[in-house]
């Protein structure tokens, strides 16, 4: 079955979209200047035909893109994971890098695991950064096996713990509410909380915790839930990116999970940049 075509309308929005990230680069001093491959891609996919442009050509683009992008960013997430366990700010301690814009940035201790899926075998190597904006949590995943590197950025949901300790739940009040009050309460809810809890069998919304209790090795035999695919199947999927592939793209990019890496990318960003200014002072 072929891809649904673009109305004139979505080409547009969407064109001007990709346009705009690819004049302005992902993050402040990191634009990208070889991105001929995207180029290409466009190219094909406004090729004139009777079904109209497919909307596969597009994604096909965006993937390339991010490919591209993710492939730069891979030797900066790596120093700062470095930098981040040199200064000590480690998950589950009360040590936290602050970026402006209410972001925090915490690394977790490195994790090995075997990795035992052809082709690649051996002693695997986890790399993770727990990231929490305002409205959304990340983990980013480095992961080493064999020699070749990826990285994955994952969503996770807070515990009902986590959101009461936010003060969230103090805010509600207690009597006259109406039904459309109680309806945005509880997707406020919905969309905070993690849906793990005890009797869920097919959890959409994972915590952190959740994840923590699989290995952070993308498609090991003993992957986190979040990582056993290491693809758009994943629970809560933003990005997967295997950086050894001759021309290399991210994976079941989609117009959210497109938005949501260029804003982790730029967080990572800034957090580097306020620890290389702390060093400076």
């Amino acid at each position: 079955m072929s891809a649904a075509p673009l109305t004139p309308e979505q080409l547009t929005a969407h064109a001007a979209a990709l346009h705009t990230s690819l004049q302005a680069g992902l993050t402040k001093g990191r634009a990208l200047l070889e991105l001929s491959q995207v180029h290409a891609r466009l190219f094909y996919a406004t090729e004139p035909s009777n079904e109209g442009v497919p909307a596969l050509h597009l994604a096909s683009a965006v993937n390339a893109f991010i490919g591209i992008a993710a492939n730069a960013w891979l030797p900066q997430v790596r120093r700062l994971y470095e930098e981040l366990l040199v200064e000590e700010y480690l998950h589950g301690t009360n040590a936290v890098l602050e970026v402006p814009g209410d972001v925090t940035v915490q690394a977790l201790a490195p994790a090995q695991d075997a990795f035992e899926s052809s082709p690649l075998s051996g002693p695997a190597i986890a790399r993770a950064i727990v990231l929490r904006t305002r409205t959304m949590n990340f983990l980013v995943v480095l992961n080493e096996v064999g020699g070749q590197h990826s990285l994955h950025i994952r969503r996770f949901w807070s515990t009902l713990s986590e959101v009461k300790s936010a003060c969230f739940l103090d805010d509600i009040p207690r009597s006259g509410l109406t039904l459309e009050d109680a309806l945005r309460i509880s997707s406020e809810l919905v969309e905070r909380c993690a849906d793990d809890l005890p009797g869920m069998t097919y959890p959409s919304r994972l915590s952190l915790p959740t994840i923590l209790k699989g290995a952070l090795i993308a498609r090991s035999d003993h992957a986190s839930a979040a990582l056993r695919y290491g693809d758009g199947r994943d629970k809560g999927y933003v990005l997967s990116f295997r950086g050894e592939d001759l021309y290399p793209e991210a994976e079941n990019m989609l117009s959210d999970t497109f938005q949501l890496s260029l804003d982790v990318a730029e967080h990572l960003a800034q957090a580097l940049d306020e620890l290389d200014e702390a060093c400076e002072d």
